[in-house]
């Protein structure tokens, strides 16, 4: 309307179709103008994600069920001049750290402030 006059509204996002994998990328570089800088906040991710709620419903059951499995992450460590990229994977049920040719069983993916992709399916 063209009233201008403030109105109540309701924003809703549907998902029609869902990726078999969903990759999460989080924002770590900003600033404004020339000023730049790495931003390190701390995330807090679930390694079981469901994205139902935001899903049209339809009865075909072909469709994604919108549960997802984090199965691999991107840390970043370093600045924005220059850094070093660490993968977590999880392999048939257990999590390996790959850092350049060394690869190592962990006990889950890192819950840190270097987190950069998710990947999920």
């Amino acid at each position: 309307p063209k009233c201008k006059k403030d109105r109540t509204a309701t924003k809703t996002v549907k998902l029609a179709r869902l990726p078999q994998v969903l990759v999460v990328h989080f924002k770590r570089f900003g600033g404004s103008g020339l000023s730049r800088k790495k931003l390190s906040t701390l995330v807090k991710f679930p390694t079981e994600l469901s994205v139902s709620e935001w899903m049209v419903q339809d009865n075909d059951s072909s469709l994604h069920s919108g549960q997802y499995d984090l199965f691999a992450m991107v840390n970043h460590s370093g600045g924005l001049h220059g850094g070093h990229y660490i993968a977590h994977v999880k392999v048939r049920g257990r999590w390996y750290c790959c850092n350049d040719s060394s690869v190592s069983i962990v006990s889950g993916p890192p819950i840190d402030p270097s987190a950069y992709l998710l990947f999920y399916r």
